[in-house]
């Protein structure tokens, strides 16, 4: 069977979407993208919530406000038994004639709901909190009562709806907006480039739930996500009664609300949420993902061609991602150095001991690897010369010099190159081991592995998306399937559009103003980011960083060194 695929590989050369001529970072073009709009306030900024001792409160009034009727003191209350969650009922009563004014502390949005009340849920899932943490903040705070489960719950349901179609939204705004940059298909589909990665609450593959993500290569933006569960608390309280009448009726009620969506291993949670995303990617987004930049450590490429969601005449193209190609150069050199454990060489020494394969020079060795692959993006053969020169290079010695693959020229980093004269191989890497480490290079020198690697990509932003993931659902407290959806549609928001997208999740439901001061305030946090994230990304920046750790590094195994083994499992 033959396969066709439009391919943007042409010769050497990775052929990348056009761009415009004035580029923003990725972070800096989310920022002007984003929207701050709020709807204008006639209270001259009076808007909003305040934390206010009702003590205080109390008395400000009873000396400074009189009753509209016959001009005497009033007196601040509370009724007690109208409290609606964090909202008050206070009553203001006049001590001479008893005439009483009363309102809620919050106004009211759709259904009666407060709006306090949805606000601080959204505001407690936003900083990786529940209903717990917030009683103990109202406790902490003199603050009476606080939300009761099913109050909690009910807004956890409307706020992941909203949550979910502002995600949808901008999800799918996400491609529309890269659409000028790829020539259309017939059907109108667009062929796009992703990164795909799946993450699980718990380690080890034994988690009850995993999110796989999809962000596309040319934004760095969610292109669609899903979010996979195999824990269902009805479904594990009920199974004892499983093949009973009573159970048969329970289930067929239970099924259109089932928080189970997956079966199987933890592990193949990635590989089935990026068949679903894969399959439906024509339908919600008018687009096919025909290139796909993994980290390797599934079977995600796998399973979506055995899949084909694009029929079978189109093959999803597999791209590496450069960092972690760039690990396989340890992995393989750790390999080679535990199978050769205790072997003597040529020259009858083993691989360990100093100036010989010691992890700081398999250190080396990875990084100067990942340095070849990154800065000869442009060819091929550019990349695989790069690859070889570090290889010959660390080998070469005063009697065998092997600089013929190092760069030439006034700018070289190749010191021989630079002044042949002065230059002494004092830290060669002996021609045995040379020879044992010869084939990792070979294999990780492949064209077809390299040509995976032209685009220079990574799946760090996948990373990124991770992290603000998990900050919002952490990975320490465990919570049901809607809890996790909500937060997933949260991450993808502020990922894709700022602090100020995920305020939008507000007025989704019931059309409750957002709020000036909620506005200034993301701006701000959004700005502060952007500034960091900049800043982050400086060479002298990243070289100060680098120094930073190796003198951690070192300050580390001086201690180890002085004080020797202090901890280790089972040794003491």
């Amino acid at each position: 069977m033959s396969f066709q695929r439009k391919r943007r590989f042409r010769g050497n050369q990775y052929s990348k979407p056009k761009k415009p001529a004035v580029q923003l970072s990725r972070s800096a073009a989310k920022l002007a993208d984003a929207s701050y709009e709020t709807a204008s306030s006639s209270h001259s900024g009076l808007e909003g919530y305040r934390l206010v001792d009702m003590n205080v409160l109390a008395e400000f009034l009873a000396a400074t406000v009189v009753c509209n009727k016959c001009h005497g003191q009033v007196t601040l209350s509370e009724d007690e038994d109208q409290r609606m969650g964090l909202a008050s009922k206070l009553v203001v009563t006049c001590r001479k004639c008893k005439h009483k004014e009363q309102s809620y502390t919050s106004k009211k949005i759709n259904r009666g709901a407060m709006d306090v009340n949805r606000r601080m849920v959204l505001a407690m899932r936003l900083i990786g909190c529940g209903l717990e943490p917030l009683k103990h903040f109202c406790c902490t705070m003199n603050m009476p009562g606080s939300l009761t489960e099913s109050s909690y719950s009910g807004h956890v349901t409307i706020l992941r709806r909203c949550a979910k179609e502002e995600a949808e939204k901008s999800m799918k705004k996400a491609v529309d907006d890269t659409r000028h940059l790829y020539e259309a298909n017939s059907n109108g589909t667009v062929d796009i480039g992703v990164s795909g990665d799946g993450t699980w609450r718990k380690r080890g593959y034994s988690s009850f739930h995993g999110v796989g993500t999809l962000i596309s290569i040319v934004s760095g933006k969610v292109v669609d996500i899903s979010v996979k569960s195999s824990y269902c608390r009805a479904c594990t309280m009920c199974q004892k009664k499983e093949g009973t009448a009573e159970y048969d009726e329970w289930l067929s009620k239970h099924v259109p609300e089932c928080h189970k969506n997956y079966s199987g291993s933890s592990g193949g949670m990635e590989v089935s949420s990026m068949i679903d995303m894969f399959k439906r990617s024509v339908a919600i987004r008018q687009a096919r993902y025909v290139e796909y930049l993994g980290d390797g450590d599934s079977k995600a490429i796998k399973g979506i061609n055995d899949s084909a969601p694009y029929g079978p005449d189109l093959l999803v193209e597999k791209l590496e991602c450069i960092n972690h190609v760039s690990k396989r150069m340890y992995a393989r050199l750790e390999k080679i150095k535990s199978d050769n454990k205790g072997k003597q060489l040529a020259d009858g020494k083993g691989l360990d001991g100093k100036g010989r394969l010691t992890l700081a020079v398999m250190k080396e060795l990875q990084m100067c690897y990942g340095r070849a692959i990154r800065e000869n993006q442009a060819s091929l053969e550019q990349m695989k010369k790069a690859i070889w020169a570090t290889y010959y290079h660390r080998s070469s010695t005063d009697n065998n010099p092997q600089h013929h693959y190092c760069p030439d020229g006034e700018g070289t980093w190749c010191k021989y190159n630079k002044d042949a004269s002065s230059y002494s191989h004092h830290d060669a890497i002996p021609e045995p081991i040379a020879a044992i480490i010869k084939p990792a290079y070979e294999e990780l020198s492949s064209d077809d592995l390299l040509n995976k690697c032209l685009h220079g990509g990574t799946s760090n932003v996948n990373e990124g998306f991770n992290n603000i993931l998990w900050r919002i659902a952490p990975k320490s407290e465990f919570s049901g399937l809607p809890t996790l959806e909500l937060s997933s549609y949260l991450a993808v928001i502020r990922f894709n559009d700022e602090e100020g997208g995920v305020l939008r999740v507000l007025s989704r439901e019931g059309g409750e103003d957002i709020g000036r001061h909620a506005m200034v305030t993301a701006k701000k946090m959004d700005t502060k980011r952007i500034k960091k994230s900049e800043y982050q990304e400086k060479p002298e920046s990243k070289k100060r960083r680098h120094y930073q750790r190796r003198e951690r590094k070192k300050k580390q195994q001086k201690a180890v060194a002085k004080e020797g083994v202090t901890y280790g499992a089972g040794q003491f």
